[in-house]
């Protein structure tokens, strides 16, 4: 079974990475803020599966997936 601190480690990177933003130390298309957002995601995801909670699974898959494009595709800019 998965426990509580793999959902809280998700948490606090979704939440670094929304912190890290929305004070300017971070591009919003830096690779660094996608890799926290895919690695954050997918860890809640795990969490809310085993809670069956599916409707927080698919949304934090589309999260992840999300970033994930992102990451690929962005040619991971630096700041």
């Amino acid at each position: 079974m998965i426990t509580f601190e793999v959902g809280a480690i998700g948490l606090i990177l979704l939440l670094a990475a929304f912190t890290l933003v929305d004070t300017g130390r971070l591009d919003r298309k830096s690779w660094i803020y996608q890799l926290l957002n895919v690695i954050g995601a997918l860890l809640l995801a795990i969490y809310a599966w085993e809670l069956k909670a599916f409707i927080f699974v698919v949304l934090e898959a589309f999260w992840a997936a999300i970033a994930l494009f992102e990451l690929i595709f962005n040619r991971f800019k630096t700041r």
